[in-house]
């Protein structure tokens, strides 16, 4: 069922079912010991289960590697031996807002000082390993060379936000509207895209001056399923990246490494 869109769906009391040689409809049985199911009972990794209601569920030893379990009800949920690396849940990931020090929006308009000073005035911001989900939205904003490493920027709205040059290696950017959003020159290394809204984004080579140009690093990111349509990725790195599922329709001269 990899890739299938089950939004809303109701699986309740479910079961799976193949077809034998001779086209017979036959339902497949785990295996069990003692009454419990052994070996792996289901992969969702990469899943998003945002949402959902696994009350009372038998997850053991199945596979939510990289899943998203925000808002999940998990009432009387069994998970025996179940793999829960990197899932993202309510709690915060790395450090929460409430850490920050200055405040987050104190730090974004020294930030924007400093754009707009050409550093002159104001520091820049260094928001690396914050979790910023609870702010919701940061569109239309001048961000322009901000540092972000491994910062969860997951389901943002980062709409027309100007982004060149910044430094998001490794952000978890995943279901996040970055539609407008400007990422010239920006270093997306390893960054997690998977789902994320692109379309006319603008990727392209940030120019320096005369004889520098600075090309977006998206290698090893995850554009699984995203949306960059109408993008422009000239000259953008994208070795090792995975685009399985992404929507490539109309993309600016696509590079091939």
């Amino acid at each position: 069922m990899t890739k299938t869109d089950l939004s809303e769906a109701d699986l309740r009391e479910g079961a799976i079912a193949e077809t034998d040689a001779r086209g017979d409809l036959l339902y497949r049985k785990p295996e069990t010991e003692f009454g419990r199911v052994i070996g792996c009972e289901a992969s969702f990794a990469n899943a998003n289960l945002e949402g959902s209601d696994l009350t009372g569920a038998d997850l053991s030893k199945a596979d939510f590697s990289n899943a998203v379990l925000t808002d999940v009800n998990m009432t009387l949920t069994t998970m025996m031996e179940t793999n829960l690396d990197d899932v993202l849940t309510d709690e915060p990931v790395g450090k929460p807002m409430s850490e920050l020090d200055p405040p987050l929006f104190d730090q974004l308009q020294e930030h924007i000082q400093f754009v707009e000073t050409a550093g002159a005035q104001g520091p820049p911001a260094d928001l690396s390993g914050v979790d910023l989900r609870p702010v919701k939205t940061m569109a239309n904003m001048n961000l322009a060379a901000i540092r972000a490493c491994n910062t969860t920027f997951y389901g943002l709205d980062l709409r027309n936000t100007e982004l060149q040059g910044a430094n998001l290696e490794n952000a978890d950017l995943r279901n996040s509207n970055l539609e407008g959003a400007d990422l010239r020159g920006a270093n997306l290394k390893g960054a997690r895209l998977a789902g994320a809204l692109l379309r006319n984004c603008n990727m392209g080579p940030l120019i320096i001056d005369s004889t520098r140009r600075l090309p977006t690093q998206l290698n090893n990111a995850n554009l699984q399923s995203a949306d960059p349509r109408a993008a422009d990725l000239r000259a953008a790195k994208l070795a090792g990246a995975n685009t399985e599922g992404a929507t490539m329709l109309g993309i600016r001269d696509l590079p091939t490494v």
